[in-house]
C-alpha cells in the first residue's frame, strides 16, 4: 500500500459546511417570513373602508366615539353624518396606532394614508376644504381632526391617548388645531345654516 506523501493533507469533510450553510440560510428565511408575516399584520389593523363601521359604537358615558347616526348624535344631514363617520374611523384607526405603536404621533398622514386612500391629509392649521379632506392635529398625547361637510359644516373629532376617549365639536374654522378645542362627548347639533343675502 502507498502512503500519502509526508506534508501532505489529508481533504476534509465538506458536509459540516454544507449543513452549516443550510442552517443559517433556513434560520434567515424563517426570520425573512416572519418580518413579512408580522409587517402584514400590522399593516391590516390600519385598513378600514371610508364607508365601513370600523368598530361598534360606545355609549357617550364613556366619552368614546358615538355613532353619528346613534341616539342623542349630533344627527343632521346626510352629508354630515359621513363627515362625522368619516372622522370617527380616520379616529379609530389613530387609536390603533397608538395601541399598536406606542405613539398617537405615529398616526400621521404617512400611516392612515393606506387606509384612507381617497382622503387628502392636510397640517394642523391648513383647513378641510370639503369632505374628502381631513385636517390633523397630533401631539404626543393628542390626536385631533377636522372635516369640512358638503353641508357647508365643519366637524371635529379629538382623542386624547391617555384616556382613549374621542370628544367631539363644531366650528368655524376647519383646522386640526381648533379641532383640539373639541369637548362634546357626542356629536353636538349642527349649527343653523344662515340664509344666503
Amino acid at each position: 500500500m502507498i502512503s500519502p506523501p509526508t506534508g501532505a493533507r489529508t481533504p476534509k469533510p465538506q458536509w459540516p459546511w454544507i449543513v452549516g450553510s443550510a442552517v443559517v440560510i433556513a434560520g434567515l428565511s424563517i426570520a425573512i417570513a416572519l418580518f413579512l408575516t408580522r409587517s402584514h399584520k400590522v399593516e391590516t389593523v390600519y385598513i378600514a373602508s371610508p364607508g365601513a363601521s370600523v368598530v361598534p359604537p360606545v355609549g357617550p358615558t364613556t366619552g368614546t366615539a358615538t355613532s353619528p347616526s346613534g341616539e342623542g348624535a349630533g344627527g343632521g344631514s346626510q352629508a354630515d353624518q359621513s363627515t362625522q363617520q368619516l372622522l370617527e374611523q380616520a379616529a379609530t384607526s389613530a387609536r390603533t396606532i397608538d395601541s399598536t405603536t406606542g405613539s398617537m404621533t405615529r398616526a400621521n398622514s404617512l400611516a392612515l394614508a393606506p387606509s384612507f386612500p381617497s382622503i387628502t391629509f392636510k397640517q394642523a392649521f391648513d383647513p378641510s376644504t370639503g369632505p374628502s379632506e381631513l385636517s390633523l392635529a397630533i401631539t404626543p398625547t393628542t390626536w385631533a381632526a377636522a372635516s369640512l361637510s358638503n353641508s357647508g359644516t365643519c366637524w371635529w373629532i379629538k382623542v386624547d391617548a391617555a384616556t382613549d376617549g374621542a370628544t367631539f365639536g363644531t366650528g368655524d374654522t376647519c383646522t386640526g388645531q381648533s379641532a383640539v378645542a373639541a369637548t362634546e362627548t357626542q356629536w353636538p347639533a349642527a349649527p343653523p345654516v344662515s340664509p344666503s343675502p
